[in-house]
């Protein structure tokens, strides 16, 4: 059992990190029909750079370990 206990708490942690980071920080709203989004979030004062593409690289690296 020792090993998906870990797999299952593995997963929870990874999961609880990306509810937090994708709802409380850095919200975002589709423009339709653009291919783009706009930063709503808390982190969205901190401009372009690292309010939209370092937290949007981070989002994809908590999806992909989800």
């Amino acid at each position: 059992m020792e090993p998906y206990r870990y797999t299952v708490t593995n997963t929870t942690i990874w999961n609880a990190l990306f509810m937090i980071h994708a709802l409380g920080f850095f919200q975002v709203m589709p423009l339709f029909p653009l291919p783009a989004v706009k930063v709503l979030g808390v982190l969205g004062n901190l401009g372009d750079y690292f309010g939209g593409h370092v937290q949007f690289t981070i989002l994809v690296v908590l999806i992909l370990n989800v």
